[in-house]
């Protein structure tokens, strides 16, 4: 859909990119998770549980910075609430 605006020379509205991320909103976690698969069935990662948020990792294993499965679940719920959160802004602020 870029490439069509780009060689056309029109712009998208506003309301169109709103559109579409509301429409698709699933979407955007099945190609996450997606591209997780993808690593493993290139073997690039093992299949462990990694949790990285864009910081560098240091070797610690404080208990604040230790996960185990139910903190990670914990946290990944919480993240969604966020988004879910973050995206009802957005929509407010497009109407």
């Amino acid at each position: 859909m870029e490439c069509m605006w780009l060689l056309t020379g029109l712009r998208p509205k506003y309301k169109t990119i709103a559109g579409f991320r509301k429409d698709h909103s699933k979407a955007f976690g099945n190609v996450f998770r997606r591209f997780v698969w993808l690593l493993k069935e290139w073997n690039l990662i093992e299949g462990q549980t990694v949790a990285i948020d864009s910081f560098k990792i240091r070797a610690s294993n404080s208990l604040k910075k230790n996960f185990n499965d139910k903190k990670l679940k914990h946290h990944l719920e919480y993240i969604d609430n966020k988004i879910r959160a973050y995206e009802e802004q957005l929509e407010k602020s497009d109407q």
